[in-house]
């Protein structure tokens, strides 16, 4: 695998854990709204 495709598969998987968070954090909000 050359570097390049490495790096670019990293970064993906890094901006699917970010949206991830992203996602996990609003529903976080959401919970506490209703508690």
């Amino acid at each position: 695998m050359r570097n390049e495709a490495l790096e670019k598969s990293l970064s993906k998987s890094r901006n699917e854990r970010g949206e991830l968070r992203a996602r996990v954090a609003e529903l976080e909000k959401i919970l506490h709204h209703y508690r």
